[in-house]
Formats: C-alpha cells, structure tokens, sequence
C-alpha cells in the first residue's frame, strides 16, 4: 500500500446555506433571479462540443437592483387656543356713556332697576345674575354659586351701585 491515500475517499460533503439578504427600506432592495441550464444531452449532436471536452453545467445570474426611496412627511399642526377667560377680581367702573345691553330687571324697594352688561349683546347664563342679585339685595343672603356680589362705596364714580361677576365665565353684571 501506498503512503499516499487518496484524499477522495475522504471528502466531506457539505451544502452550503441559501444566501440571505437584509436590506433596509431606505437602501438599495437587490433582486435576484439564478437560473441553471443542465448538461448538453450527450446522444444528441451538439455543434458547440468539440471532441476531448466534458460537458458541464453552467448557471447565469441575473440581478436587478430597484432603488426605494422612503418619503418622509413632517405635517406642522397648528391649533388657536381659545382666548383664557379672564375672571376679573372687581366690577370696576361703567361709564355713564358705555354701551350696555339690559339683562332684566331686579326689585329694589319697589323699584324696578335694570341689570345691565357692558357692550352689544347679552352673554348666555346672565338671568342666573338676576336671581342671585335680587336674593342677595333683597334678602341678605350671599349668592351660592358662580356669582360673587358687590356693593359700590362710591356709586357716582364706579357708575354702579351693586355689581355680580360670574367666577366661570368672567361676565359682570351692573345695576345703575
């Protein structure tokens, strides 16, 4: 025997593992299609197969490579607040020639007296003032509630003489 063995007898066979590819969205995405043509038939005539030659299989790859291109979007939102309501910490004053809508009216001493707002219209919830003045005016009861009451010290100068301030809405109501 030979000190040479072959070295074919103990050949290991292994499969190699399918190829893997990972692409991010924002790379390059490759595509691959591999086909594999089998051997020349050897009973037919082949014009390419020349005398002394082995037939072998050949395989073509053929890559095509798409470029994906990721939008991005960036929505700038824009939201108004609404205006924060202002709840004033007194009536202060209401000029003899400011704008004033009238509310109702409230009994005092057997008098009518109009309840009035300052500008065009009157806001929603000011008949609750009504209520809470004429209770509080009338009777000497301190409004329970949203309306906090006043009495004017100097009613020529302040342009009132009692005055409600709604402590949700910020509304001032006025009697003359």
């Amino acid at each position: 025997m030979s000190s040479r063995a072959s070295k074919e007898d103990d050949v290991v066979t292994a499969e190699l593992p399918p190829a893997t590819t990972v692409t991010s969205p924002l790379e390059d995405a490759t595509a691959s299609e591999t086909t594999t043509s089998a051997p020349p038939d050897p009973s037919g005539e082949d014009t390419m197969t020349t005398a002394g030659t082995t037939p072998t299989s050949s395989t073509s790859t053929t890559t095509a490579t798409a470029r994906r291109t990721a939008t991005a979007t960036k929505t700038a939102t824009t939201t108004t607040a609404s205006p924060a309501i202002v709840i004033p910490s007194d009536p202060g004053t209401l000029s003899t020639t400011a704008q004033t809508q009238t509310v109702g009216t409230v009994k005092v001493d057997g008098d009518d007296l109009d309840v009035v707002v300052k500008g065009a219209t009157v806001p929603t919830g000011t008949r609750t003032a009504l209520t809470a003045l004429d209770t509080w005016i009338n009777e000497g009861i301190r409004p329970s509630g949203d309306w906090m009451t006043f009495t004017s010290s100097d009613p020529d100068s302040d342009g009132w003489r009692w005055a409600a301030i709604n402590r949700e809405t910020g509304t001032v109501v006025y009697i003359r």
